[in-house]
């Protein structure tokens, strides 16, 4: 069957389309997932059903890619229709209600669907499952999969022979019965028939509308969503969760119960809780959107222009802006999956160090294989910053771990880097390489410091180098005796390092030449918070199957040749795909470093600042090949990860260049003395003596003095309990 006829002619009737899951012959999925409970059903492209369009064009390229794909039309506004569902009950339920006859599919579960043209009108048409027993609705935010697609239980989706649209049918207009049912009400009045909570609870307010999307019948989806009621809202959400457990054909008022109780007996897991989130993402995955947010790409472009506006705002300052931390955790994708494992592992989990090392990781794995819409590749240098007994290592072995497992142990780097030759020489025998170093900062002073050896200095110069050869050729070495040491040239070479440090011996090892060479600029630093990380009981298992699988198959993966080995030589061009921005993302990206001009100062600050649209772009690149390694696309989630991730980073550098990176030894105990007064707020003179013994008392006061005339110190006498004066240091900031 010509799957890619039968879609560019649904597209010319008006109706959006988009590839969908093809059922395999052993009964599997096409998705690769071997627990899939949505076998030839949930959509191939990471945008679902919001991606589908009526450009031929694009629908060609899906199909060439996926000639096999099953075919979704979304329903709702984007094509014009409302489906009434009609599955087992479904005709009882249909006694008495006018039908109007219009176009008819046949399911392959033998169901059937009635289509209906959508009304022209401002209202919003849900997607809900059982309004009535046995029927559904599919309309704003839903699809159907469509003829000749094929079902899990082998038959076909077919057209009813006497209301086939080929044939020339056209859909009529929906009874009222069916449009009276499925129209949004005010929010006040759809709350008024279900269960009360508390007002001061922490349920979202759209949580029955997410939930009527969800079939009940399911039990770890059953459970899945009671854990996360419970987790959210422990007081009122027994009474939601048993209301919406009474949608299921086989629902049980004391199970529902019971398992309440096991919740509170057993608690929540600490690493990877399960929140309302995973009810968003279950309510999305069977069709449901977000009434408050439409998805077209006009909406989408005003979104991301509010935000960008927010962020320019704050970094409008002569100062840099402290944005707080991103919230790092993707919902979905390989870096979510990979993140997920390590915290569960962990007996100090640090969510932030767990997802850098995944995005690392993903990162190495992607290379030469991706690059955005100007030529930026999936190389990336990230710094990961804790305290020591905070946990900061741990991601790192089960990087390594996953590696073995997964039988790609060549994109894997050494423990530690001897010279500038050797990392060339790595990248030589396989052009995609995660260099994984312990103790970064000391190994970055080492290699910048004034007594370093020739060899150590030529580390740095090499992957400054190899940072910006991404994407073009780096040239090798000449040698006098080119038969023993040939040149080693290396197309497209994609080094990349994840490095973890102390926060002291990180910004020990900077100078400000680092700064504004662009050394520093190309690092992605991740700062965590300062506090140990609580204590937890590791889960001492072994990483599922289909996450071995899923780093397999991105490493393995050869763009136009599918999951082919990927042996391309280094000294040799490999195809890469290239990873569009949709329209409102590239603009919001030109915007974002048109943004960072008014940030640049001096030859510092425009050194980070210029580097921030730049890893945003990769980061954002990453977040997309993670979530579909397929057909990626930088949307406004991965764009808006990838744009506060950079930002903060940079930030985050410019905050502690200014406090701590200093280029010699009078600098750096100046600073200091400063950054003592400044996180004091205020300080005694005597307190001051005893925090700088690591100076002379003749020391501290020339510092002072200096810092005093520079306005950054204030001195002020005040009078203590005792009426005496006292001497107290303030800050001038």
């Amino acid at each position: 069957m010509d799957m890619k006829k039968h879609a560019l002619e649904y597209a010319s009737w008006g109706w959006a389309v988009f590839p969908v899951h093809t059922p395999k012959p052993d009964g599997s999925c096409s998705c690769h997932h071997k627990e899939c409970n949505r076998i030839g059903k949930h959509p191939r492209i990471s945008h679902g059903r919001n991606g589908a369009t009526t450009d031929p064009q694009t629908i060609s390229r899906w199909w060439d890619v996926w000639p096999d794909a099953n075919i979704g039309i979304a329903t709702g506004k984007e094509s014009g229709l409302v489906v009434l569902d009609v599955d087992d009950g479904g005709e009882d339920s249909l006694a008495g209600h006018a039908l109007p006859d219009t176009i008819e599919q046949i399911t392959g579960s033998g169901g059937r669907h009635l289509l209906y043209s959508r009304p022209l009108d401002d209202f919003r048409y849900k997607t809900r499952v059982k309004f009535m027993p046995g029927l559904d609705s599919r309309a704003d935010g839903g699809y159907i999969v469509a003829p000749p697609s094929l079902h899990a239980s082998g038959q076909h989706y077919d057209w009813e022979g006497s209301s086939d649209p080929t044939e020339g049918v056209a859909p009529s207009q929906a009874p009222d019965w069916f449009l009276d049912a499925i129209r949004e009400q005010p929010l006040d009045e759809s709350l008024s028939t279900a269960p009360e909570w508390n007002p001061d609870g922490e349920l979202p307010v759209n949580t029955l509308e997410m939930l009527s999307a969800i079939p009940a019948e399911d039990y770890d989806t059953w459970r899945d969503v009671g854990m996360a009621l419970h987790y959210t809202d422990p007081a009122d959400g027994l009474e939601v969760w048993d209301w919406w457990s009474g949608t299921a054909a086989n629902y049980s008022a004391d199970a529902v119960r019971k398992e309440w109780r096991n919740f509170s007996r057993r608690g929540h897991q600490v690493a990877n809780p399960v929140t309302m989130s995973t009810v968003r993402k279950l309510a999305e995955q069977h069709g449901w959107t977000d009434p408050a947010i439409e998805h077209g790409s006009e909406v989408a472009a005003t979104l991301l222009s509010s935000h960008q506006r927010k962020i320019s705002e704050a970094l409008k300052t002569h100062k840099p802006a402290k944005i707080d931390a991103p919230d790092m955790l993707p919902s979905q994708g390989l870096i979510a999956d990979i993140a997920a494992y390590i915290l569960s592992t962990s007996i100090r989990p640090q969510p932030r160090m767990a997802v850098a090392a995944a995005t690392a990781f993903v990162s190495a794995l992607a290379g030469r294989k991706y690059r955005t819409e100007t030529g930026l590749m999936s190389n990336l240098y990230i710094a990961a910053l804790a305290q020591s007994g905070h946990g900061k290592d741990h991601a790192r072995k089960v990087i390594n771990r996953l590696a073995m497992l997964a039988g790609v142990d060549d994109y894997m780097g050494g423990d530690s880097i001897a010279s500038g030759q050797a990392v060339v020489s790595a990248l030589s025998r396989h052009p995609s390489k995660l260099f994984m170093i312990d103790e970064f900062g000391k190994f970055l002073g080492a290699l910048t410091g004034q007594k370093s050896a020739p060899h150590q200095r030529d580390i740095i110069t090499k992957l400054m180098v190899l940072y910006s050869s991404a994407g073009s050729v780096y040239r090798g070495t000449e040698y006098a005796d080119q038969k023993e040491r040939p040149r080693e040239d290396i197309v497209n070479p994609n080094a990349c390092v994840y490095g973890t440090s102390v926060p002291d011996n990180f910004w020990g090892a900077m100078s400000s030449s680092e700064g504004g060479d662009g050394t520093m600029s190309r690092l992605v630093v991740i700062n965590t918070d300062g506090q140990r990380p609580p204590r937890q009981r590791p889960a001492m298992v072994e990483p599922l199957p289909s996450l071995i699988k899923a780093i397999q198959s991105l490493a393995n993966h050869s763009v136009g040749s599918g999951n082919l080995a990927n042996n391309t030589p280094s000294s040799l061009d490999q195809k890469s795909q290239t990873v569009p921005m949709t329209d409102a993302v590239f603009s919001a990206w030109e915007d974002l470093d048109d943004d960072m001009t008014e940030n640049m100062k001096d030859s510092i600050s425009a050194s980070i600042y210029s580097r921030v649209a730049e890893n945003a772009a990769k980061l954002a690149m990453v977040y997309a090949v993670s979530r579909d390694y397929h057909s990626p696309v930088i949307d406004p989630e991965a764009f808006a990860w990838g744009r506060e991730l950079a930002l903060w980073s940079a930030n985050t550098l410019m905050h502690n260049i200014g406090r701590n990176v200093a280029d010699n030894q009078q600098e750096a105990s100046h600073k200091r003395v400063l950054n003592i007064i400044k996180d004091a707020g205020q300080i005694t003179r005597r307190d001051l003596l005893r925090k700088c013994r690591f100076l002379r008392k003749r020391e501290l006061e020339e510092i002072i003095g200096s810092a005093m005339e520079a306005g950054d110190v204030i001195v002020e006498n005040v009078k203590n309990e005792r009426g005496q004066a006292s001497t107290v240091y303030k800050s001038g900031e």
